[in-house]
C-alpha cells in the first residue's frame, strides 16, 4: 500500500497513529503516518509545525533503524537534528528548550547507531 502524499491530518494524531504502528509492529503504517504528518507541516514556519516534523522524521529513523536500514536511520536522524538546529535559533524559549532537549536525545542515537554501523 502507497502513501497518498497528498493526504494531510491533525499532526499530534498522526504522530500518535505513527506510534501505534511502531508498537503493534506494523512499521508500514507507523511510516506512512510520520509522511502524512511531514506532508501536512508542508512549508509552515511556525514552530509547533516544525517541532512535529522533527519528531516524525525523528520517528522514521527509529523505524528504518528498527528494519536493519541503518544508513537511511541516520539520514532521517539527521534531517530531523537539522529541523532542531534551526528552531533553537529564532524560537522562544519553551521551543529552544524543547529542541536543546530533543538535540542531546540526537546526538546519542546518532553516536550509537554510527558505532553499530558496518565500515566500508
Amino acid at each position: 500500500m502507497e502513501a497518498n502524499k497528498e493526504a494531510t491530518g491533525e499532526l499530534d494524531e498522526l504522530l500518535r497513529i505513527g506510534a501505534l504502528g511502531e508498537t503493534i509492529g506494523d512499521y508500514q503504517l507507523a511510516l506512512q503516518a510520520y509522511e502524512i504528518t511531514i506532508a501536512s507541516v508542508g512549508d509552515s514556519q511556525a514552530d509547533w509545525r516544525l517541532l512535529r516534523a522533527a519528531r516524525a522524521h525523528s520517528e522514521i529513523g527509529s523505524v528504518l533503524a528498527e528494519t536493519n536500514k541503518p544508513i537511511k536511520a541516520l539520514e532521517a536522524y539527521k534531517r530531523s537534528q537539522e529541523i532542531y538546529m534551526g528552531l533553537l535559533k529564532d524560537s522562544d524559549p519553551e521551543t529552544k528548550k524543547a529542541a536543546k532537549i530533543e538535540m542531546q536525545r540526537l546526538r546519542k542515537i546518532i553516536t550509537a547507531l554510527l558505532q553499530i554501523m558496518p565500515t566500508n
